[in-house]
């Protein structure tokens, strides 16, 4: 209340909003952010987290391309354009793909963008690539049962059915 063009202070009202689950209030906050200083990302990415939560994918991902080309550095932009293009309707798995392809670039081994590439190059049809990095992820962490499914489903569109009904076992 007592500085109103106060950045730090409207991004950080945005995000007690937000963890208080007042998403309206936060996006209102987060977007007067966004106007103070339109050229730091942080209001940004936390909006578009925020319009995510709204059920407002459409304009996250339209502030997320905005983020990422602005700013190319900021992998939590990256990572969660990559979820909404994957999970919106109707998925963009190339869109998606390309995103995790820019965190990669910056980060090789981060295992969850390594995942969500594995994962989308199954659902663009490079099922061999795929099943590579999902049997590569596998055994790293032979826990995983999402990953296994996945590789079971890569393996049944490679034809590969024996090896498929061990992974759907595994998961």
């Amino acid at each position: 209340g007592l500085d109103e063009s106060n950045y730090e202070a409207r991004l950080g009202l945005g995000e007690v909003r937000m963890r208080q689950g007042r998403y309206d209030e936060a996006a209102a906050a987060l977007d007067e952010a966004r106007h103070i200083n339109p050229h730091r990302p942080e209001a940004r990415v936390q909006l578009a987290r925020t319009f995510k939560r709204l059920e407002r994918p459409a304009e996250a991902i339209d502030l997320l391309r905005g983020i990422v080309v602005d700013s190319p550095e900021q992998i939590g932009a990256h990572m969660l354009l990559a979820d909404l293009l994957m999970t919106s309707a109707p998925p963009d798995p190339h869109g998606a793909l390309a995103q995790y392809e820019q965190v990669l670039a910056q980060r090789p081994d981060y295992r969850a963008a390594r995942a969500g590439a594995a994962i989308s190059r199954m659902r663009v049809g490079q099922f061999e690539a795929a099943a590579a990095a999902l049997e590569e992820l596998l055994r790293e962490t032979p826990g995983d049962e999402d990953l296994a499914f996945y590789l079971g489903t890569t393996l049944f569109w490679l034809g590969d059915y024996e090896h498929a009904v061990d992974a759907y076992r595994t998961a």
